[in-house]
């Protein structure tokens, strides 16, 4: 009777060793997991630390080629540094090509990034753009943007450019761009990567920061090209 009575103490004494093992080993398997993803974690946010650093820093007075698309053709484009030139039709022919195979460092080139926008991003904009002086209907910009020729289209993408897309007046347009692929930066490095995840209320003011200038330098493209 002794003996039938210890036998499910034994048991559950069994069960409850057993029980504690497998729990050491999975509390070990928790915090082997937890250290790598917190790991993985703060070297991505020095990573895109290091690169908004790195952006801030650079992107006003460094060289950045800029260029407008529709179904990987280049329409236009320009090139946004200390001095401001237009790229010319043999180089819009170029990049098409390059661009429709995924091409970008050659079209980089030297430059210290390469800005994509899709001609669909003039959708967010109102149904009138601000050219100069005169307020023109954003159907009628667009039809001279995707005009034959360069006549003058560099300098009405210039404006927009300044006045809406990299203005510190609207830091997230791209940003939102980035989200619905109508913007392509390359090289798309830790901070273009990240804000596609990010909610826009973390990078507002980093983007401000990014375009404070940006306006100044794009609007004197008028004078450069004339």
């Amino acid at each position: 009777m002794v003996l039938e009575s210890l036998i499910p103490i034994v048991i559950i004494a069994l069960v409850v060793v057993f029980a504690w093992g497998l729990f050491k080993k999975f509390f070990k398997v928790i915090i082997y997991v937890g250290v790598a993803i917190i790991l993985v974690i703060a070297g991505t946010t020095f990573m895109i630390y290091q690169d908004a650093k790195d952006l801030k820093k650079n992107f006003n007075p460094s060289e950045k080629k800029i260029i407008l698309v529709e179904n990987n053709e280049v329409l236009t484009g320009l090139l946004l540094g200390a001095d401001i030139t237009p790229i010319s039709d043999s180089e819009t022919t170029e990049f098409s090509s390059y661009l429709g195979n995924k091409d970008y460092d050659k079209i980089l080139g030297d430059s210290y990034k390469l800005l994509i926008f899709d001609i669909k991003i003039l959708d967010s904009l109102g149904d009138e753009i601000q050219v100069g002086d005169e307020t023109v209907p954003k159907e009628e910009v667009i039809d001279m943007l995707r005009s034959e020729g360069n006549n003058g289209k560099a300098e009405l993408f210039g404006i927009i450019v300044a006045n809406e897309i990299l203005s510190s007046q609207n830091p997230l347009l791209l940003f939102s761009g980035l989200k619905d692929g109508t913007v392509k930066v390359y090289e798309e490095t830790a901070l273009f990567k990240a804000v596609k995840l990010v909610p826009f209320g973390i990078i507002k003011s980093t983007a401000s920061k990014l375009f404070e200038g940006a306006k100044e330098k794009t609007s004197l493209i008028i004078e450069e090209v004339e």
